[in-house]
């Protein structure tokens, strides 16, 4: 079968794209009719790749770069995962394929099954959420869905194919959930990128984060469990998060990126204005050592890939009055209004 929505974009008009809601050409029921079987077994071949296309044409080749992901030589393995990610998920726009793939994926990150592995996961949750590279923003860096109407270069509509994501994530949450645990702390941040776009059970998978906090010992691995609560509450309207994130970021005795963390999530969640203690907290305790260690956050990789994501997010959050999209360079040179 064909590219869904024709062959370029505005082939069809959204009223022709809408019409297809609830079908077989609709990616969201598509994902959630997968059998479990299929996924646990890795059977690719019972998928209709064919039927969805990614940036670079009809997503027939997503089975074999999962295969070769697999690959026991690491650098097959990082070529294959390159042009997936590169198809899928193209410049931050998600594909419907990515959704196909996301089940697969997930399980392509367990413990021993590939290399890679928290690549894996980060590229499961970009797909999941919208496109934000460099919206450090308070509105903008815990924001998963995107109410534009955005039309993906096949024709088809973005925002079908970052729910069908979701729907892949939230069936296999319980195995997101022992990775949690894992020994690698940079699967730990990408398991919690991936939890926090979870459609539902969310009170389970705050309750593992909270505990997983209690004995986390890696600065970046912190960020992220803080990160992923906050982002839940904001998705699921949890009113109770911000006072406990205004607790940790308050309190002295914590280590000082959990505080900042802390505090970063805080803002995300409330339109107060900044408090002074808050502002001088960011503006004095984030050492160029610090900002490494949490430079490779999956979420400040969005803001700043180069490794500034933790200072521009900053920046950005207290200079509300910046375009944040004109912020080059520097992210403490002088603001672009």
């Amino acid at each position: 079968m064909s590219d869904v929505f024709g062959e370029g974009f505005g082939s069809w008009s959204y009223d022709e794209v809408m019409r297809h809601e609830g079908s077989d050409l609709d990616v969201r029921v598509v994902v959630a009719e997968i059998p479990q079987d299929v996924k646990d077994e890795l059977r690719y071949d019972q998928i209709p790749w064919g039927r969805f296309s990614h940036a670079g044409g009809p997503a027939v080749n997503v089975p074999e770069d999962l295969e070769r992901i697999t690959s026991p030589d690491e650098e097959t393995a990082g070529r294959a995962l390159k042009r997936l990610w590169d198809g899928v998920l193209h410049q931050g726009d998600t594909y419907p394929p990515a959704a196909l793939a996301a089940p697969f994926l997930l399980r392509l990150a367990l413990p021993s099954a590939a290399h890679y592995r928290a690549d894996i996961l980060e590229l499961v949750g970009g797909a999941a959420r919208r496109e934000h590279y460099r919206d450090g923003t308070r509105t903008g860096l815990l924001q998963v869905d995107d109410d534009r109407l955005r039309i993906l270069s096949s024709g088809y509509l973005e925002r079908w194919a970052i729910r069908a994501v979701r729907i892949a994530v939230t069936a296999d949450v319980s195995l997101l959930l022992e990775l949690l645990n894992d020994a690698d702390a940079r699967v730990r941040s990408g398991a919690c990128y991936v939890l926090a776009t979870a459609l539902d059970g969310t009170e389970l998978i705050s309750l593992a984060l909270r505990r997983r906090l209690d004995v986390e010992d890696v600065p970046a691995a912190r960020m992220s469990l803080i990160l992923a609560l906050a982002q839940l509450a904001r998705e699921h309207h949890d009113g109770t998060t911000a006072e406990l994130l205004r607790q940790w970021w308050s309190a002295p005795d914590r280590p000082v990126d959990w505080r900042v963390s802390a505090a970063i999530a805080w803002l995300c969640l409330v339109d107060d204005p900044v408090p002074e203690d808050l502002r001088t907290l960011l503006t004095t305790q984030i050492t160029d050592e610090l900002a490494e260690q949490l430079g490779g956050v999956p979420w400040m990789e969005g803001v700043d890939w180069d490794g500034g994501g933790l200072r521009r997010c900053v920046y950005l959050m207290l200079n509300p009055e910046v375009v944040w999209w004109a912020v080059h360079g520097d992210p403490w040179a002088e603001p672009s209004k």
